[in-house]
């Protein structure tokens, strides 16, 4: 469902972007941004099996997130350390930790924290332009996209972005896959969106809460969802 979207963030400001958004994570939750196709460690003999039949695109974009990832996790004093694709195709994150990879292009993002008072973490990156109209019916009803205001193309982006990492941040704990419907925003106040499940999905009841916190800087929609304990 991801259209294509031009390089919104030079190679030289990658690094300054990155110090803005690491300086507005919650406490506890590292982030950390790379490039696909640059000078990056190769990925772990454990993780190179889920690129067995990869396009050499897939490749690099693999290879980018679990940098980014191992750098996040460094923040936290992590010592290097693979983290493979699931059968579900989820990054297997070591013992005691939670984080979530996003890619966009050529960019991607990552972000990890110590599990604790903190239980699961969602990211996604996006372009900040509008979503195509023929998808805006499966992503959001009239009623959200009345709730987040603006115009309908672009409050759609920024819904489909922010269910985006809502739907990452639960699925560690649930295993459901879903479509955006199940995820109903209930309230938007500023940067932050609150959801709301329309059905039961275990160990969630139908009303229970996500919330995600939402910026957009650069020619970018970042959403983060931190689920707590």
């Amino acid at each position: 469902m991801r259209a294509a979207a031009p390089e919104v963030v030079a190679p030289q400001e990658l690094e300054a972007l990155c110090r803005k958004l690491q300086a507005q994570m919650p406490t506890g939750v590292a982030l950390a941004m790379t490039r696909a196709g640059g000078d990056l460690p190769a990925i772990y003999p454990a993780e190179s099996a889920a690129m067995t039949r990869a396009v050499p695109r897939r490749v690099a974009e693999f290879t980018a997130g679990r940098a980014a990832a191992r750098m996040a996790l460094s923040q936290l004093g992590v010592a290097p350390v693979a983290i493979p694709m699931g059968s579900d195709r989820a990054p297997v994150w070591p013992s005691g930790l939670c984080g979530s990879i996003s890619h966009m292009d050529d960019l991607c993002i990552a972000v990890a924290a110590r599990e604790g008072n903190i239980a699961a973490l969602g990211i996604d990156v996006e372009s900040a332009g509008a979503l195509d109209a023929d998808l805006m019916p499966s992503i959001a009803t009239s009623l959200e996209l009345r709730r987040m205001g603006g115009a309908p193309s672009l409050a759609a982006k920024r819904l489909f972005s922010a269910k985006e990492a809502a739907y990452k941040a639960q699925y560690p704990l649930s295993r459901r896959v879903f479509g955006f419907h199940t995820l109903g925003l209930a309230e938007r106040q500023a940067d932050t969106l609150t959801f709301r499940f329309s059905e039961e999905v275990p160990p969630f009841v139908a009303g229970s809460r996500i919330v995600v916190r939402q910026w957009e800087t650069a020619g970018l929609c970042l959403s983060l969802s931190v689920l707590r304990r």
